[in-house]
């Protein structure tokens, strides 16, 4: 006998375009942050792993969790991510200034 397993659904506010609230806001920030550093857009939100790309990304975590107050999943969506690399961008920037989630 199998056991019934009950899923909560998900409601998400989408816009007309069937993005989250907040994406194309979010984007702007994005493209502000990574300009700052020196880095286009889409190659913070790419594949590359350098150190200068990471730390852009962190910061643009904090900045989207704090100043726009968007999930993890509205994030991670936003920088092409998952969530748990969010998780750890907000946590390893947080440690460095001791302020923490």
């Amino acid at each position: 006998m199998k056991a019934l397993t009950h899923k909560q659904p998900t409601i998400q506010v989408v816009t007309l375009d069937g993005r989250p609230k907040g994406y194309r806001l979010a984007r702007k920030v994005v493209a502000q942050i990574a300009e700052k550093w020196g880095i286009s857009a889409e190659e913070v939100c790419g594949p590359k792993r350098f150190r200068h790309y990471v730390a852009c990304r962190a910061e643009i975590a904090h900045v989207l969790r704090d100043k726009l107050n968007l999930s993890l999943l509205e994030i991670a969506h936003v920088m092409n991510r998952d969530h748990t690399t969010i998780l750890h961008h907000l946590g390893r920037l947080g440690s460095r200034s001791g302020s923490g989630l």
